[in-house]
């Protein structure tokens, strides 16, 4: 009862062959997903940086409002550090730059100027205020901040 029999160790070349390709075929499939899951986050940072930059804003208005005409509070749009901070009477800051630090410098100001935000004690701001934001790996998708000039009502839009 001796049979020739040889015990088999490992994978044969076919069995080999037909493994990576499987896994290629896979990965086929998951690289277009990764990249439009990577296009949809860019664009909630740029949303969620407007929202934050709109609260600021709004928040900027009421303090202003509250604070009278003797108190001067206003926002500087630092659009080389991609960022803003907030200022009272020309000295004393009491917030920071915001985007460069929570969003790894992704999110920032679309436009190179820099500008200041401020509003009168009756809560509009005097001039109309355009703030462009977008995502560095997402250059076409621009959202805009825009404080009104005589209501001070702050929308957001994408620019067509």
């Amino acid at each position: 009862m001796n049979k020739n029999r040889q015990s088999s160790r490992g994978f044969t070349l076919v069995e080999l062959i037909a493994g990576v390709a499987t896994i290629l075929v896979l990965a086929g499939f998951l690289f277009p997903a990764s990249t439009y899951l990577h296009k949809v986050l860019a664009k909630a940072e740029v949303e969620t940086a407007a929202e934050i930059l709109r609260l600021d804003l709004t928040r900027l208005q009421h303090r202003s409002m509250l604070a009278g005409p003797a108190v001067q509070e206003f926002m500087l749009v630092d659009a080389d550090r991609g960022g803003y901070k907030f200022a009272r009477n020309e000295s004393e800051f009491w917030y920071q730059l915001r985007f460069n630090q929570t969003q790894a410098g992704k999110v920032r100001f679309a436009d190179s100027r820099s500008a200041r935000v401020q509003f009168g004690f009756e809560g509009g701001p005097g001039n109309m205020v355009k703030l462009y934001l977008q995502h560095d790996d997402l250059p076409d998708y621009i959202l805009t901040v825009q404080v009104q000039p005589v209501t001070g009502q702050i929308l957001i839009y994408q620019e067509e």
